[in-house]
């Protein structure tokens, strides 16, 4: 089921954002991005194109973590949790 869980959700031109959920790649994030006329660091492809969003956060890859405002996450029952980094 989470392999499904790879797909632009919304993107705001106007604040320069994109939901996506978390099993998107690198790849197909920069991928996205480019056809919505965003721009993303491209310091990690092309060693890094296969990670996904949801990898790269739980593991703090880089100091990823420290850039995270908030997260929508659902766990294996299907339970929405939000919340803000401590």
């Amino acid at each position: 089921m989470l392999e499904k869980m790879n797909k632009v959700l919304l993107v705001d031109k106007e604040k320069k954002q994109m939901k996506v959920q978390a099993q998107m790649t690198l790849k197909n994030l920069y991928d996205a991005a480019d056809a919505n006329s965003l721009s993303t660091p491209r310091s990690a492809l092309p060693w890094w194109q296969g990670l996904t969003l949801g990898g790269v956060f739980a593991t703090a890859s880089h100091g990823t973590g420290n850039n995270v405002t908030h997260m929508i996450v659902s766990n294996a029952a299907g339970r929405i949790c939000t919340g803000m980094p401590v």
